[in-house]
């Protein structure tokens, strides 16, 4: 199926044109090994209006303040 980025920017919904012609995901999960951050782009351009994005990230201890430096690193921000 390929890239899943790829497939993503491929299906963009970004305007109404598209959405007639059947681009755009009603619904995007995004559960990756590690950061969901390189996903974010290609998914909010690729869920339809009104559509659901569910996004799942297993840097928990990254997020929520074990490795302050990396998640600034990563997200540039600081963690909770």
């Amino acid at each position: 199926m390929g890239d899943a980025c790829e497939v993503m920017y491929a299906n963009r919904a970004l305007s109404r044109r598209s959405v007639e012609e059947g681009k755009g995901f009603d619904v995007i999960d995004l559960d990756p090994y590690g950061s969901a951050a390189e996903f974010l782009d290609g998914a909010v351009q690729a869920v339809r209006d009104g559509g659901l994005l569910c996004v799942t990230c297993t840097d928990k201890a990254v997020l929520c303040g074990k490795n302050s430096e990396t998640c600034f690193g990563k997200y540039g921000s600081l963690s909770l």
